[in-house]
């Protein structure tokens, strides 16, 4: 059982929260060994490390508090940024107002805003029939 979220989506969260744009997961790798000051160029994380990483970012993006904007392929890479909403509820005034500002800056954002509508508007939809 979970007791909130691990290392690895505490980090995701961090370097996200720092970033003043959308950022893509490769992006992501390389400031997390900025962090762990390694400044050697050629060197890459471990396979593991990396998958932990992903594993931590599709939980992040699933559960709602992390949005991706694009389509996934190598011409549009998904980049991510905290949902509004989690920022609205758990962070700041200056939170909100900066992951408002990076969706407003990216012309994918209001697809992704629109998908996650649907997909969080429909769910409590159906949930909110299931009750009745």
């Amino acid at each position: 059982m979970s007791r909130g979220p691990g290392h690895s989506q505490r980090l995701l969260m961090w370097l996200i929260g720092q970033s003043s744009k959308l950022i893509t997961f490769a992006e992501m790798l390389s400031l997390t060994l900025q962090h762990a000051a390694v400044n050697d160029p050629n060197r890459k994380l471990y396979p593991t490390r990396v998958r932990a990483l992903r594993r931590a970012l599709k939980g992040l993006c699933d559960s709602g508090v992390l949005m991706a904007v694009g389509d996934g392929g190598p011409s549009d890479a998904y980049r991510y940024c905290i949902n509004p909403l989690v920022a609205a509820i758990g962070g700041t005034k200056e939170q909100y107002d900066k992951a408002i500002a990076m969706l407003q800056a990216d012309p994918g954002a209001n697809v992704a805003m629109a998908k996650w509508m649907a997909k969080y508007m429909t769910a409590g939809a159906t949930h909110a029939a299931q009750a009745d």
